[in-house]
């Protein structure tokens, strides 16, 4: 059986602003409390939920400290984060989301995960062409 995905929006793979090599990173804009910051974040398909690095929380006026402790584990080991929801946008597409703020991930981007952006767009990956597909969901 054939089955044929026709996304809505084909973006190319972005240099990370780490190490130079080619990932499906895509412009998001974090919102909450009528703040708003800009950054990149990771189509991360490995991610449960979507995380940031705490700094971020400055501009978007949040307070980390009135939210539990929490962690976060992956092949790296545990790390320690706040979970908070905020509102995050992708290619004008709203997503409400509880995101992971902590400092052991990146300034320059942060990882989008399964629970909120996966499940706000059907995500393809054509590697040999670096784009990353994307179909908003309803």
């Amino acid at each position: 059986m054939t089955v044929t995905v026709r996304y809505a929006r084909q973006e190319r793979y972005r240099a990370s602003p780490i190490n130079g090599v080619m990932a499906p990173l895509v412009p998001v804009r974090l919102q909450s409390g009528g703040r708003s910051a800009d950054t990149l974040g990771l189509v991360d398909s490995g991610a449960d939920l979507s995380m940031f690095n705490a700094a971020f929380a400055v501009p978007l006026g949040i307070d980390l400290s009135l939210y539990p402790d929490d962690s976060s584990s992956g092949l790296g080991g545990s790390v320690p984060v706040k979970l908070v929801p905020i509102r995050m946008v992708v290619f004008g597409k709203s997503i409400d989301a509880t995101v992971q703020f902590g400092m052991a991930i990146p300034q320059s981007f942060g990882l989008l995960g399964r629970a909120d952006f996966f499940g706000a767009f059907s995500v393809g990956f054509n590697q040999r062409n670096l784009q990353v597909l994307l179909h908003p969901l309803p």
